[in-house]
């Protein structure tokens, strides 16, 4: 469900009525929850849920003053909120309300406020990566960017303190930060320190990592012998369009039983669909144990980088698989990554 707390003591210290720290609340939780590119009205920030909980919503509507319940029912009433019963995953269904503002002159009108809530931790990496990203720069309204993502962009580079705005999921381990929602074409713009940057990334990550475990698991394979061999997997799949054989790739590695023995070979396909049905307790996923070939890819990627970021001392942004660094800096941090890759037995063509 995903939260961010709140910061009681802050909210004593505004000037502000309840309401308008709800509606404040709510703005400043949807901007941070932003997350993936737009592709209708509902992904809006103002029209995302947002769950607070009953001890957030009871430091808002401070007792005895105000009621909780009184006041969310007020606002109700009033057709300013919407107000949506949810129920947690897993085994215990657990009932909880999310909210967003319904009338969107409320939503224009609250402050995005940082100080209304906590700090989230943030490992040594991770809070590297949020001080770097304070020295970028993108001029958003030069370059083809969608528009919900460019107002999002617009509060992250105003934002004085970038921690907020970085995470590291528990699935993959893999960073987040608004940069990396920015297209690839887009990328090459941003500017770090003022200075031109480059990127580096591992190249033909997912197949590569399939690659390695392939030959684990099932030995020599057709599979890892074309990229041994310099061959491109999507153009395989799709010789007139890359992008879409990449699609294509995804979605046939990562569907619940995929027939992949043309792609993998039958032994590959058989090891990979025992996996799928395999009960792995390290895998935090709560969509079944089909995301387990992608928990296993994503996790040895994040190890990759990580080893790659734990050497360099300049500043980098990473965005998954790649990383950006000041033009300056390209060729050490590309054999760093070749170093690494090759040091785990994967063969890229870097």
């Amino acid at each position: 469900m995903g939260q961010y707390n709140i910061i009681a003591e802050n909210i004593k210290g505004k000037n502000k009525t309840p309401d308008e720290i709800f509606f404040d609340t709510i703005k400043t939780t949807s901007i941070l929850k932003f997350r993936k590119k737009l592709v209708d009205a509902e992904d809006e920030p103002k029209d995302k849920w947002i769950y607070l909980k009953n001890s957030h919503l009871e430091k808002i509507f401070l007792y005895p003053k105000y009621n909780r319940k009184d006041s969310i029912e007020r606002l109700l009433k009033e057709g300013i909120i919407e107000q949506k019963t949810d129920y947690g995953k897993g085994k215990i269904k657990r009932k909880y309300y999310t909210y967003r503002i319904k009338d969107h002159k409320y939503y224009e009108d609250a402050t995005f406020d940082l100080s209304l809530v906590k700090m989230p931790k943030l490992d040594l990496i991770t809070s590297k990566v949020a001080t770097h990203l304070s020295f970028t720069a993108l001029d958003l309204d030069k370059y083809d960017i969608d528009t919900s993502l460019k107002d999002y962009l617009k509060y992250f580079f105003e934002a004085e303190d970038k921690r907020y705005f970085v995470s590291k999921d528990i699935f993959g381990h893999r960073i987040h930060h608004p940069l990396t929602l920015v297209s690839k074409n887009v990328r090459p713009h941003i500017t770090l320190f003022g200075q031109k940057t480059n990127f580096v990334d591992i190249p033909q990550s997912q197949p590569s990592l399939l690659s390695y475990f392939l030959k684990k698991q099932v030995g020599d394979n057709t599979f890892s012998e074309i990229l041994d061999n310099g061959g491109d997997i999507y153009e395989l799949i799709n010789k007139e369009d890359r992008d879409k054989g990449k699609k294509q790739f995804y979605e046939l590695l990562y569907g619940r039983n995929p027939n992949i023995s043309h792609i993998v070979g039958e032994k590959g396909e058989k090891w990979v669909n025992e996996l799928k049905k395999t009960e792995i307790k390290a895998n935090p996923s709560t969509n079944g144990n089909h995301t387990n070939l992608a928990w296993l890819l994503q996790n040895k990627e994040s190890e990759i980088m990580h080893k790659v970021f734990n050497q360099l001392s300049y500043p980098f942004i990473p965005i998954h698989d790649e990383v950006i660094v000041m033009e300056q800096n390209i060729d050490d941090v590309t054999e760093k990554l070749r170093e690494v890759l090759t040091e785990e037995g994967i063969k890229t063509g870097l």
